[in-house]
């Protein structure tokens, strides 16, 4: 068996999938935030029960909103009770088996690397278009995570300089948590989704837009929402021109609410040949096939080639 958590904000997902990767189980509590004790609680709980219930002993893997640092503490600003602690040391003491962690963009990108249609793909980028705009990317079958854990962190690249015109001179430059200024996060999510159109076409009287709502005005025909996309996916080809410069990715998977707006899939690629270098090929693009359970899932496959374990 393989165990799998995804751990965001809010929730965490428990989830136990067979070695052919078929969902057994599922179990979601709320997310403790600011008591250590009782988020390692959850998880030894959920893991301790299955494994009593049905007589099995899983590897753990998780997926969450930050990264394991190669000193072994964990950084995550999202949950601050395991910000700076040694999860995954103190999980394994507690819990007495493997226990591996990943950024939860880097859950997602293995688990689509997974699907069967992707099979002998040299290289696959996962980028989400929810709330955030993160990535992961595996390469010749395996995740690439970086000295820390950090690799891939395309949300907290910033806009290149001629993405400035589409966003608007007039618009300014959004100062992210990080620190910095100009960071992808804030341009490509769907919260710069629907933050890009409420700066072109909506007044200070008007009720701002979400993202749904202008992909919905879209799909009516509405002007607005028209050119709105059309400004867009022009950012989206302009921004994600020098990532697939730097590591010419066969594939590129596209994962978050955003991802189902099915106009990205055809237009980008044509406009992205304007910006790739030399003319050369575009990756395939498509969208995720695994949808909201690809967190969890490969969270679980963090621990696949694990030996010994029924």
């Amino acid at each position: 068996m393989l165990y799998g958590f995804d751990i965001g904000g809010t929730k965490i997902e428990f989830s136990v999938f067979n070695q052919s990767m078929e969902r057994l189980y599922t179990q979601r509590a709320k997310t403790p935030t600011e008591d250590y004790a009782q988020f390692l609680a959850v998880i030894t709980d959920f893991v301790t029960a299955y494994d009593r219930l049905n007589h099995v002993f899983g590897p753990v893997g998780i997926g969450l909103p930050g990264q394991q640092t190669a000193n072994g503490i964990t950084r995550c600003n999202n949950i601050p009770c395991i910000d700076g602690c040694y999860l995954q040391r103190d999980l394994e003491k507690i819990l007495n088996r493997p226990i591996k962690i990943a950024n939860d963009a880097d859950c997602f990108a293995l688990s689509e690397a997974h699907d069967k249609s992707l099979e002998g793909a040299s290289s696959i980028l996962a980028l989400i278009l929810g709330t955030g705009f993160g990535g992961g990317l595996v390469n010749n079958g395996r995740l690439y995570r970086g000295h820390n854990g950090a690799a891939f962190e395309v949300g907290h690249m910033r806009l290149p300089c001629d993405a400035i015109a589409l966003v608007g001179y007039d618009n300014p430059l959004i100062r992210c948590r990080c620190g910095q200024t100009g960071c992808l996060d804030h341009y490509l999510s769907a919260r710069g989704f629907a933050d890009l159109y409420n700066h072109h076409y909506t007044s200070v009287c008007d009720s701002r837009m979400s993202a749904e709502e202008i992909t919905v005005k879209y799909c009516l025909g509405d002007q607005k929402a028209k050119s709105h996309t059309d400004r867009y996916l022009e950012l989206m080809a302009t921004c994600l021109s020098g990532i697939i410069a730097m590591i010419d990715p066969e594939v590129i998977v596209f994962g978050g609410g955003l991802s189902n707006f099915d106009v990205i899939y055809d237009q980008l690629p044509e406009l992205l040949k304007k910006h790739t270098l030399n003319g050369r090929p575009v990756p395939s693009i498509r969208k995720a096939v695994f949808g909201d359970s690809g967190g969890v899932r490969g969270a679980a496959l963090l621990n696949a080639s694990a030996p010994g374990y029924a």
